[in-house]
């Protein structure tokens, strides 16, 4: 045994081990490189757009599997979006956030650059083949995957326009909250399709896609600045009121459903009301603290209350177009908890 000990025969059997070890840690670092990259964090607020769309028009997720395509195609698309947006700032953040995964090398700008295609490629294919997953209920009478097709589309050119050509302008924040907003239309129009002799997308279903979209609007003008030396006190005013408007809207947005369907409770859309306004109040509060002491730790929270609210917002909306129905707003609120959790590793910005 001494003898085979000093032979070194052990010394070519040990190493063995440590480098499986290693694989599987650079395997890992690898994959949490591509998670931050693709911010997966917020990934539970687009699906939660996706999901509520799809109620505001069919007041339910049947078929499941029309639901689940959506969403897959939707955080396709954003993952494709923020990939792309980090390859426009690639050289701004080798100056100032050198620790993310294309400027600190662990991800190569060749890989980002097939993913985001493959990505978006990924997204337009289940779009455009939805009747492949779902047999829609109400026959022929559109042709099978056009509507979904069409948010799609104008989603693509949403993104590639923010990240490639307008990101360095303030008018880029629009392109931001259509991408958004085009995201909640994206699942109304996926139920629509499946089920167009039952349902119809009504007024208050673009209500809240623009609501959508300028409440995100505002949101992108609030965090503009927030890693600044001198935050913009009036772009982050302006981001509050657009962020206000947004929220409004989604009061619009209730009484809309209300004055179309008479057989609503309206302590239901009261209820709805209440829930806005709470959580518009904590959302406008934050960003008001921000404005009046334009710190980068104010802003920061502020950001990141309007973030989360996002899908406390879905959840409200949810409420209101099943008709009060639990189910619906605790499954969306289930992913603020995924949110939550991811955001511990994964920055969301």
């Amino acid at each position: 045994m001494m003898a085979l000990l000093s032979s070194g025969t052990c010394q070519h059997i040990a190493p063995c081990f440590p480098s499986t070890f290693t694989r599987t840690a650079d395997s890992r670092s690898m994959i949490l490189a591509w998670m931050r990259l693709m911010r997966v964090s917020n990934l539970p607020s687009v699906a939660s757009n996706v999901m509520v769309g799809y109620l505001l028009v069919a007041g339910n997720w049947y078929p499941a599997g029309a639901v689940i395509g959506a969403v897959i195609a939707a955080c396709c698309f954003y993952c494709a979006g923020i990939i792309g947006n980090d390859l426009h700032d690639l050289a701004e953040d080798s100056r100032l956030r050198p620790e993310r995964p294309l400027p600190s090398g662990k991800i190569r700008r060749e890989s980002a650059n097939l993913a985001m295609v493959g990505l978006f490629v990924a997204g337009a294919s289940i779009c455009g083949a939805q009747f492949w997953f779902t047999n829609p209920v109400g026959g022929s009478g559109i042709p099978p995957a056009l509507t979904p097709a069409v948010p799609a589309i104008l989603l693509i050119i949403c993104i590639l326009v923010y990240d490639f050509v307008l990101k360095r302008f303030l008018v880029s924040a629009i392109f931001m909250g259509l991408c958004r907003g085009l995201t909640l239309f994206l699942g109304a129009s996926t139920a629509f399709f499946v089920m167009h002799d039952k349902f119809q997308v009504g007024p208050w279903v673009f209500v809240a896609a623009g609501s959508l979209a300028a409440y995100v609007t505002g949101l992108t003008w609030l965090a503009r600045d927030e890693s600044a030396e001198r935050p913009r006190r009036w772009l982050m005013l302006l981001g509050t009121a657009a962020m206000a408007a947004g929220l409004a809207g989604y009061i619009w947005m209730g009484s809309l459903m209300f004055a179309e369907n008479a057989d609503r409770p309206t302590q239901l859309t009261r209820s709805h009301l209440i829930l806005i306004s709470v959580i518009g109040f904590t959302v406008i509060r934050s960003a008001a603290m921000a404005c009046v002491t334009p710190e980068s730790r104010r802003i920061r929270n502020a950001v990141k209350t309007a973030l989360l609210s996002l899908i406390t917002l879905d959840a409200a909306n949810a409420m209101l177009a099943t008709g009060g129905q639990p189910v619906f707003p605790v499954a969306i609120l289930l992913l603020l908890l995924a949110g939550l959790a991811a955001s511990r590793f994964i920055n969301s910005t």
